[in-house]
């Protein structure tokens, strides 16, 4: 695997970072994850604002340009030969000690892997339960994932695939990393606050109004996650994730949703034309 540490791609093995870095002993970063169809880099730009934004809400200064991070993400993936990849990137506020409104050397790494998921997850769905469990900056995927892990954890000891999060209210927030979408009576439902607002959803509540679908972000209780008609998570590696069952409780008829068909077949739909348009232009920046 090849990864680009501050600018310069190297193996993994000779790949390093300070010991004394700030994201290794204080968790003082973030990160943002997108894949490759293809090859093609899915809405890079959306992605490179995403990072913008982290770093200003982090206080973390960035001596790379918007330029040079699209560069090097892609000469990652044309490096690594990957066609479909989870890419990912890293910033950290580097070497810093008890600094931590600092960042004149911050860390950066990118890095890229080869995405493998099990299509039956698509057409099967899958199961997911309910825990109370709140993201400390939800508008940031910050690298302290302690929360993210505890919800791992207790999906693996419950066999299921995803633990859905909500507050001391029993609203829903979102997944351990997914957002959460439920129809109910007609409309399509997903949380308004206390959960990262994924391109990904931003992207199925765009096709959700194109389809004319009735669309509300609002409060959902618990309760009406369990009743709902159909649920569903998205997130960038693996774009819409049909829910059958939740808390042991079947949901709908216990296989995916005509809501949710039409939602996968639009973003199927949608990805095909971003290639096809992209190809070209990504290609030859890589």
């Amino acid at each position: 695997m090849i990864l680009c540490v501050n600018g310069r791609l190297v193996p993994a093995s000779k790949a390093t970072v300070s010991a004394l870095d700030n994201g290794f002993l204080y968790g003082d970063g973030f990160y943002d994850t997108m894949r490759t169809y293809g090859g093609v880099l899915l809405e890079l730009e959306e992605h490179l604002t995403r990072v913008e934004r982290s770093a200003k809400r982090m206080k973390i200064d960035m001596p790379w340009s918007r330029e040079r991070l699209r560069e090097w993400t892609l000469r990652v993936i044309a490096r690594n030969k990957l066609k479909d990849a989870r890419v990912r990137i890293t910033v950290t506020r580097g070497q810093h000690g008890f600094d931590f409104s600092s960042s004149k050397r911050p860390t950066l790494v990118i890095s890229a892997e080869h995405l493998k998921i099990p299509p039956r997850i698509y057409t099967s769905g899958v199961s997911a339960a309910t825990m109370r469990m709140e993201r400390l900056m939800p508008a940031i995927k910050t690298i302290g994932l302690t929360n993210m892990i505890e919800a791992y954890q207790t999906a693996a000891d419950l066999g299921v695939y995803e633990m859905i999060c909500h507050d001391a209210d029993r609203h829903v927030l979102e997944g351990a990393s997914t957002n959460v979408f439920i129809v109910s009576r007609g409309t399509l439902l997903t949380p308004k606050r206390g959960m990262l607002p994924g391109i990904t959803r931003k992207r199925v509540l765009a096709l959700a109004k194109k389809l004319k679908l009735r669309v509300r972000t609002a409060h959902v209780g618990v309760a009406t996650l369990r009743g709902a008609r159909e649920v569903f998570l998205t997130n960038r590696p693996r774009e819409i994730i049909p829910v059958v069952k939740v808390d042991g409780r079947q949901i709908g008829s216990g296989k995916p949703g005509p809501v949710t068909c039409r939602l996968m077949a639009a973003y199927d739909d949608y990805i095909e034309g971003y290639i096809a348009k992209n190809r070209k232009n990504q290609l030859l920046k890589s």
